[in-house]
């Protein structure tokens, strides 16, 4: 059998380091949320801004299908797109809708989504750039903190 050169060596002894080591479940496991369209659409904004690994970018791509929001839940949530102007005078829409009719959305998200979530509306917070629009954060970023309240339910 060949012997094995440095490279290998730590690589192995690495490995046996990490495996004494206690394995914490919660830091790999994903959270589930209860989500309205609000706090959806927020959370897809902030994650449409994502720049940084591959790792995590994966994780994001295959969460974000989750944040969706269907033809059936605008039409629950009576979506109605009203015309305004913008600051301009330049003719624009606003859309407007009821997420209690909307109703809550289930959505399993991963650790690293989660983190970044929270990283960013944490930036947004002491940055100072929140308005009254970003009104969603203040209910997703409890989820987030807190955990779902799918977890409160099953306790």
């Amino acid at each position: 059998m060949p012997e094995k050169n440095k490279a290998q060596q730590k690589i192995v002894a690495t490995a046996e380091h990490n495996f004494k080591q206690p394995f914490n479940w919660l830091y790999y496991t994903n959270m589930k949320l209860l989500l309205n369209i609000s706090e959806r659409l927020y959370a897809l904004a902030l994650l449409n801004q994502f720049k940084g690994n591959i790792e995590t970018m994966v994780d994001i791509l295959e969460d974000v299908k989750g944040f969706k929001i269907s033809d059936d839940d605008w039409v629950k949530a009576e979506k109605q797109v009203v015309p305004t102007t913008d600051k301009d005078g330049n003719p624009a829409s606003s859309w407007q809708w009821n997420d209690e009719k909307g109703g809550d959305k289930e959505i399993e998200i991963a650790k690293s989504t989660k983190d970044y979530l929270t990283a960013k509306i944490k930036e947004l917070n002491d940055k100072g750039e929140l308005t009254f629009q970003d009104r969603a954060v203040i209910t997703l970023s409890g989820k987030l903190l807190e955990g779902s309240e799918i977890s409160k339910k099953e306790k």
